[in-house]
């Protein structure tokens, strides 16, 4: 895959360097999976809660660069959201085993990290079709994946600015080959589905 790393719009970058996983991503089935019945749609948030909770044990180190930066990751802490979403249906106490929980990328510097912040903040903006596909077929209002509601466009345009300002504290390479690996990280642990 080219990367035109001669943008110098590092969304752009971001985008063209995980266009073919996001591509695979959505061209998969695993929503209608995942939307069969509220019990599938369960254990669906059961993958996404451990799949968030791994990614913010990854990101936690860099907690003070993103704050430092204009991120604000205590605005987007999609946890609580998740938790309460759970908990309304009946199923916070469900637990994937163990192996059914890929690790997560490693994420060795900030430039790295800011690239997996990408692709979950990005996920927001999927989400909110997710949300409405919750809602249509098992009338269920997502509180998880209507995460911001109307303001989505706005945290979106929010963290690209943030990101675009980063300036030498950011090496594209790095944030590009993370973000990849976290979409990877996202088929395997929320999909079932291979994206390498």
């Amino acid at each position: 895959m080219t990367v035109p790393l001669h943008d110098t719009d590092v969304m752009a970058q971001l985008r063209a360097g995980t266009h073919e996983r996001h591509v695979a991503l959505e061209a998969s089935d695993w929503l209608a999976a995942a939307l069969r019945d509220r019990a599938a749609y369960a254990e669906h948030l059961a993958r996404v809660a451990a799949f968030r909770a791994a990614s913010s044990t990854a990101l936690a180190p860099f907690a003070a660069q993103f704050s430092a930066h204009g991120f604000a990751p205590e605005a987007r802490d999609a946890g609580p959201a998740l938790a309460r979403e759970r908990a309304a249906l009946g199923e916070a106490g469900f637990a994937l085993p163990d192996a059914a929980v890929p690790a997560f990328p490693p994420l060795a510097t900030f430039s790295a990290a800011v690239g997996c912040a990408y692709v979950l903040a990005g996920s927001t903006l999927g989400g909110r079709l997710i949300a409405r596909s919750v809602r249509e077929r098992l009338a269920w209002d997502s509180a998880f994946y209507d995460l911001y509601g109307a303001e989505t466009g706005t945290m979106w345009r929010a963290f690209g600015e943030a990101v675009r300002g980063l300036g030498g504290a950011f090496v594209p390479a790095e944030a590009i080959a993370a973000a990849d690996a976290t979409f990877v990280a996202y088929g395997a642990s929320i999909a079932d589905i291979d994206l390498t």
